[in-house]
């Protein structure tokens, strides 16, 4: 009788254990860059639905796994230092299965230039301003990243027809990137800039408090300005941006050249953002130089 309790109880808790067991899984995978080789202590993490959080870090090999994952759905992340982090959605995990997950991560040092024709954004809500001779802007974008990953340059170039007199552009465009200056979410920067060589370009909130942004390179009305600074970043960067002005029948042809080099912030490094306020930049200059006509 006794031995058959225990024989009984054996059974129970394999049955427990293997029924515990059965509740988990894992992810295991490598990690590589955009050439194939292995990159060793990348961070990985997986998230699930109630918000638990796993970790894990690549060998040298660039191999990692996650074990003991309850089984559910994960969000996977994996970053390494100066590389675009990968991401993962609805990533299952099911009972006892080791799932595959590799992961290829995009090196800042290759370069990315992506050349494209961007609509401008309809900043004019009186339709008759718009002309369809402006409707459009050449934007090309390049990044790059040092071997050192330590020094990272974004460079921006625009064109942009507009249907106003070279003097209404100009002097729009003072105004767009002074006191009409607005932020992505609409709200005024408080901008001031001192139209003359060695001017600033900076955020005035008054009482000698504000943010630096440039300083006037050069300045020759209506046709050139240059400023140079950290401008929208708080890093150890030099920047520089370049308007020139031209005629062109009745037109004016405004061409921006923008470059920025140093330890750049993750969140401008790709040149997407900064693309799209210079963008946004050139259409209100459109717009307020057409509504002078």
């Amino acid at each position: 009788m006794g031995s058959s309790i225990k024989f009984s109880f054996c059974l129970f808790g394999l049955a427990s254990a293997l029924s515990v067991a059965s509740d988990f899984g894992a992810i295991s995978g490598k990690v590589t860059d955009w050439k194939g080789v292995p990159i060793p202590r990348a961070f990985i993490q997986a998230k699930n639905a109630s918000g638990a959080e796993f970790r894990a870090t690549s060998t040298a090999a660039g191999s990692y796994t996650l074990t003991e994952l309850p089984v559910g759905v994960y969000q996977i992340s994996i970053t390494s230092h100066g590389m675009k982090p990968y991401e993962k959605q609805n990533v299952v995990v099911s009972a006892s299965q080791d799932l595959g997950v590799d992961a290829r991560l995009e090196d800042y040092q290759r370069l990315n230039t992506l050349t494209a024709t961007l609509a401008l954004p309809d900043v004019a809500k009186d339709s008759q301003m718009k002309n369809q001779q402006s409707e459009e802007i050449i934007s090309t974008l390049t990044t790059s990243t040092s071997s050192d990953q330590l020094v990272q340059t974004v460079k921006i170039t625009m064109k942009a027809k507009i249907s106003a007199p070279v003097e209404a552009v100009f002097e729009a465009l003072l105004e767009e990137i002074g006191p009409r200056y607005q932020g992505p979410n609409g709200v005024s920067l408080r901008l001031k800039l001192e139209p003359w060589p060695g001017g600033r370009w900076l955020r005035d909130y008054g009482n000698n408090t504000g943010y630096f942004w440039a300083q006037v390179q050069s300045i020759m009305p209506p046709t050139l300005l240059e400023l140079y600074g950290p401008m929208f970043m708080s890093s150890p960067v030099t920047s520089q941006v370049q308007f020139r002005l031209t005629t062109e029948n009745s037109a004016t042809e405004i061409s921006l050249v923008y470059g920025t080099l140093g330890e750049i912030p993750l969140a401008f490094r790709d040149g997407t953002h900064l693309n799209e306020r210079w963008k946004v930049i050139l259409a209100s200059v459109r717009d307020n130089a057409e509504r002078r006509r």
